[in-house]
């Protein structure tokens, strides 16, 4: 059941939601619309740890999206903070954990999931992707 809901989150943060301070993320959103994307095509693909690497259009979608919520500065490097704190959100909407837990479970995703290979950086934005994936369904069933 958490797992659902922990994707659930995944999907409703990287397609539009309100965060804990109201404050309206509609990056997905607007990517979508900028790409002329199909928003149903591009959330079924949210929920996946094993999405095709050779996706170029979602891969492009996934760029928009990172570089839009500040996870990827224009360069394709991974902001840190803004990697952290978005896992912190998911983390504890899904899992009620505290601080000190958040902390550490959003630097060992950060450190597992940073170090991706770079053919392209499409490819990279949907490795990062699988991987906060693949670390949320790991993490779901300790908490």
């Amino acid at each position: 059941m958490k797992f659902r809901i922990a994707l659930a989150t995944i999907a409703i943060l990287l397609l539009g939601c309100e965060a804990r301070n109201k404050k309206r993320y509609d990056a997905e959103e607007t990517c979508t619309t900028e790409l002329r994307l199909n928003r149903s095509k591009m959330k079924a693909l949210v929920n996946e740890d094993n999405t095709s690497e050779d996706n170029q259009t979602y891969g492009q979608f996934l760029i928009c999206v990172f570089r839009k919520r500040g996870i990827l500065n224009e360069s394709g490097a991974i902001n840190e903070n803004s990697f952290k704190n978005f896992l912190r959100l998911v983390f504890t909407e899904d899992f009620g954990i505290n601080e000190e837990q958040k902390a550490s479970v959003a630097n060992h995703v950060f450190e597992q999931c940073r170090h991706g290979q770079r053919d392209t950086l499409g490819k990279a934005a949907i490795r990062l992707k699988n991987c906060i994936v693949r670390y949320i369904k790991e993490y779901e069933s300790e908490f």
